[in-house]
């Protein structure tokens, strides 16, 4: 089932050198993401922050198709640059 996209998840992508190198994403807002999304996400190679609150790592896949995936469940996105305050790290 779609939702109307009234809620927005943030994410940012951090650009890695050489064009084959997939960029280091991070995904704030879990709770916006429903299981059913949240478990597609994770398919694309990320790990899950140790405080529960974002996923990161280098995306397998496309950014195009990472982000269509989410928009297809109906939820928002907002590229926001990456938040350096650690806790978004795995560990």
């Amino acid at each position: 089932m779609v939702k109307n996209m009234t809620e927005t998840v943030r994410i940012s992508f951090e650009e890695t050198l050489g064009a084959d190198t997939p960029p280091f994403v991070v995904v704030y807002d879990l709770r916006v993401l429903t299981g059913a999304l949240l478990s597609q996400v994770m398919r694309f190679g990320l790990i899950t922050s140790s405080d529960k609150k974002s996923v990161s790592g280098k995306l397998k896949g496309s950014r195009k198709a990472f982000t269509e995936l989410i928009q297809s469940y109906g939820v928002g996105i907002k590229v926001v640059p990456v938040q350096h305050s650690g806790s978004f790290l795995p560990e």
